[in-house]
């Protein structure tokens, strides 16, 4: 089934933030949207945000939540 995701309030190649990991740490990435699958799949996910405080306060909170999780 495909669902049909549309594409936020962006324009081609304006910036965003969006979460990215690094050694293992969740943090902020700056990108631009294109408005490919991948744009598409972190915003139907909830993963693209405006401002780069409201990304940090989310890779914050997904930090402490994945703390707790023992392997």
């Amino acid at each position: 089934m495909y669902l049909k995701v549309f594409r936020p309030n962006r324009k081609y190649k304006e910036f965003y933030f969006r979460i990215t990991f690094e050694h293992a740490v969740i943090i902020p990435l700056r990108t631009y949207w294109t408005d490919d699958i991948c744009d598409k799949a972190y915003y139907q996910k909830g993963w693209v945000f405006k401002t780069k405080e409201e990304c940090q306060a989310f890779c914050k909170r997904l930090n402490q939540a994945l703390e707790n999780i023992k392997p």
